[in-house]
């Protein structure tokens, strides 16, 4: 009988499969369209699939007890963690330099 462990990662490996799926559909739709709200968000959303599929690395490492080194572990999160915050500090830059339009 599975532990809940299991089933998160099992939810999270699924999860991160969608999110693959759903970034293709968005990248595809920028590239056609062109539209420029479109085409950032399509970047962003490359940029959060990065980090679902590096926690659904983790995920298959803890169901396979592959026993993956600390250091690949480590360097998958803090990747992402980096990852996830690029847009934010980009946002934020832009912002104070000329704003919005």
């Amino acid at each position: 009988m599975p532990n809940a462990l299991d089933i998160v990662s099992a939810f999270l490996i699924a999860l991160a499969g969608i999110d693959v799926v759903l970034t293709t559909v968005l990248v595809r739709a920028a590239r056609r369209t062109g539209e420029r709200s479109l085409i950032e968000r399509a970047v962003v959303s490359i940029m959060l699939t990065a980090f679902a599929v590096g926690v659904a690395l983790l995920a298959v490492n803890r169901l396979a007890q592959l026993h993956l080194p600390t250091e690949v572990a480590t360097l998958i999160l803090i990747g992402g963690l980096v990852l996830i915050s690029v847009p934010q500090i980009v946002w934020f830059i832009v912002y104070r330099r000329k704003g919005f339009r």
